[in-house]
């Protein structure tokens, strides 16, 4: 600061900042990107920054296909839009329902605030949202398992109610369930129990609907893997992921939706045709941008490192603080 004071941001600001602020690799790439191509329309042309970065995150997703978008709250809305039309290419119109969680957030647009559960921020907008949106319980152990319930037992509760809400809602209706892998914004960084996300999945699988993960604030690389579902005993991705913060750490406003073979494939075999277009989607700087925060994080191990320092930190505070009358919960 001017007065000669530091300050260190705990919060990497928003959960954005991963690798810190003004890293000069990261800078000479933006400007070398602003000096080769700065912007092309996504309806015409594209970039090499936009396909070498797709090409990094479906390797490590092992996803078909990535749209770039300018942030968060639109990432979730192209991706509520890839849904209902993934479900028009199938000749399944009805499919219209969404399934989300208390406790939940997934942006700040109208579309995305109707997806999430944050009351707060929803409360002034309610009567604009519309009806097709429902919520189920989070999993959040710490509050919600009861006393005596394993959690193999709390799992099955979890999923017996989203099977309850496809029942209700008629399952041929429902288009997707959204939740976050790792929840941020409502309850702190809250993870599922074990098994849990493997039971969401095979719900959505047993009635044709899309399971959709948002790891916009937990993703890349903040758990020590990649993507926090790769801790999550999946066999397969998700049918869509979105990601975006530490993406291109505050660098350039950037998200992106990765879109699985299962989606890709059945756009590619129908119309070959998403109709939902930003200005600045797919955005060469934003996009470059990303690019190189990930060969910084690749060049300084900083997801291994993350591993390593996350084990040290949690056995470190649970011997300090386990005991602790005013800590309920160490995550």
């Amino acid at each position: 600061l001017k007065d000669g004071r530091k300050l260190l941001d705990g919060g990497v600001s928003a959960a954005v900042t991963s690798i810190g602020y003004g890293d000069q690799r990261v800078i000479a790439g933006i400007v070398d990107q602003l000096q080769t191509v700065a912007f092309a329309h996504s309806g015409t042309f594209t970039s090499m920054a936009a396909e070498e970065l797709a090409d990094e995150l479906t390797k490590d997703s092992g996803m078909k296909m990535a749209l770039f978008v300018s942030g968060g709250s639109e990432a979730v809305e192209s991706a509520i839009k890839l849904v209902r039309q993934y479900h028009l290419e199938t000749k399944q119109p009805q499919r219209v329902n969404f399934i989300a969680r208390q406790q939940s957030y997934h942006g700040n647009s109208l579309g995305a605030l109707s997806l999430g559960n944050h009351k707060s921020r929803r409360a002034p907008f309610l009567p604009l949202f519309p009806v097709n949106f429902y919520h189920v319980s989070p999993c959040f152990a710490y509050r919600y398992k009861l006393t005596n319930e394993s959690d193999e037992a709390y799992v099955k509760r979890l999923g017996d109610e989203l099977e309850a809400k496809f029942q209700e809602l008629n399952p041929n209706t429902v288009a997707a369930v959204f939740a976050e892998t790792i929840v941020g914004a409502t309850s702190g960084c809250t993870p599922a129990v074990s098994g849990y996300f493997k039971t969401m999945r095979e719900v959505c699988d047993r009635h044709g609907a899309l399971f959709v993960l948002d790891e916009i604030m937990c993703g890349m690389g903040r758990t020590g893997k990649m993507h926090a579902w790769q801790w999550e005993g999946l066999t397969s991705p998700p049918d869509i992921q979105l990601n975006g913060k530490g993406l291109a750490g505050g660098y350039a406003p950037l998200a992106a939706v990765l879109i699985s073979d299962k989606v890709a494939n059945v756009f590619f075999n129908g119309s070959r045709a998403f109709i939902n277009g930003y200005t600045y989607q797919l955005h060469a700087v934003g996009c470059r941008a990303a690019l190189e925060v990930l060969k910084v994080m690749k060049d300084e191990s900083l997801v291994e490192q993350c591993n390593q320092r996350g084990l040290f930190l949690e056995k470190t505070l649970k011997m300090q603080l386990d005991d602790h009358p005013h800590v309920g919960d160490i995550r």
